[in-house]
């Protein structure tokens, strides 16, 4: 019995153990297939991903080949057109030409029977005909010499018929525009004046100090020397002398204020030319106006050119006597006449 028991007890544990591996041998083969089945399905749908890509690249390339199959129809439809019109071009062209061969051919069938039977004719009657017109330019050359003689003589007669007018008309423009500023322009020749008298004063003042500024230096160097202060009188023998700075400073300073007046003088001179120059290229501009007969403001002329004395005697105003401006007074003054103003 109990030797029946043992050997029950024996093959009850292999039993166990046999089904503890049998359950651990089905759980992997589960587990195996469902790790197959996942696989399996992940590849299917990545499969089924493709195919719908696939399918969709298939309809756009068809679409794509559809619309250039059509287009390049069209293509091909537009080029026969072209090719046909071309084609019929060309040969209405190839009629016309035949047509102009057929009439170059008969021209040329008349002229080589006119050169056979006409041409010499013809040819003699040009000769003569040539020579008869030779003839009459060599009959009619003296009087055409006569009418292009007489041609030139009326024309620079009417020339200066028209020049004369335009020289009395500038005339006339120019007395009448400058009799009504005869004060003014006698006043801005008093001013002139006066402004030259004091442009020469300042120059002569400018020379006078050029010429003692050497002066003035030689004397700086000479009291440099010469100065001693009392101490170096009375300690000659123990002080020694020294070079003095004062009056050196003193003369630095007054070549600075000089050179200061040469500048404002200087200045005050270009103030005046300026204003005189002015007055000048307003006298100039109305008169290329009144050349062209446009001049609608007042004359600024120069003080020579209205009405006036003709020198002053100091500062005193100019007297008024009639002084016209005229072309030959431009002339005399600015080199120039009415033509060149």
């Amino acid at each position: 019995m109990q030797t029946m028991l043992g050997n029950r007890r024996t093959a009850h544990q292999e039993l166990c153990n046999h089904e503890d591996f049998l359950t651990k041998l089905c759980g992997e083969l589960i587990k195996t297939i469902r790790d197959t089945e996942d696989s399996s399905a992940l590849k299917v749908r990545l499969m089924l991903q493709q195919q719908d890509v696939f399918t969709t690249i298939a309809d756009i390339l068809e679409y794509s080949n559809k619309k250039k199959l059509h287009q390049m129809q069209c293509e091909l439809q537009e080029w026969e057109e072209k090719e046909e019109s071309k084609i019929h071009n060309l040969e209405q062209q190839v009629e016309q030409l035949d047509a102009k061969i057929e009439k170059v051919h008969k021209k040329v069938s008349f002229v080589s029977t006119y050169k056979d039977r006409e041409y010499a004719i013809k040819s003699v009657q040009v000769a003569n005909l040539v020579r008869q017109l030779q003839q009459v330019k060599d009959s009619q050359q003296d009087e055409l010499d006569d009418l292009s003689e007489m041609c030139r003589m009326v024309l620079a007669s009417m020339s200066n018929q028209i020049q004369n007018k335009k020289k009395n008309l500038l005339r006339s423009l120019v007395v009448k525009i400058q009799h009504a500023h005869q004060e003014a322009l006698l006043q801005k020749t008093w001013n002139s004046r006066v402004i030259l008298k004091y442009m020469d004063k300042f120059r002569e003042l400018i020379d006078h100090f050029e010429e003692e500024i050497p002066i003035l230096r030689a004397e700086m160097e000479q009291l440099q020397f010469q100065i001693w202060e009392p101490r170096e009188i009375v300690f000659a023998d123990i002080l020694l002398r020294r070079s003095k700075y004062v009056i050196l400073v003193f003369y630095v300073y007054l070549l600075l204020f000089l050179s200061l007046s040469f500048l404002l003088l200087y200045l005050l001179f270009f103030i005046l030319l300026l204003f005189s120059l002015k007055s000048t290229v307003k006298f100039m501009m109305c008169l290329w106006s009144a050349r062209h007969c446009e001049c609608k403001q007042p004359l600024a002329l120069p003080p020579w050119s209205q009405g006036g004395a003709q020198t002053l005697i100091g500062n005193e105003p100019p007297t008024n006597v009639p002084l016209q401006l005229t072309p030959e007074l431009l002339k005399q003054r600015y080199g120039c006449g009415p033509g060149r103003a």
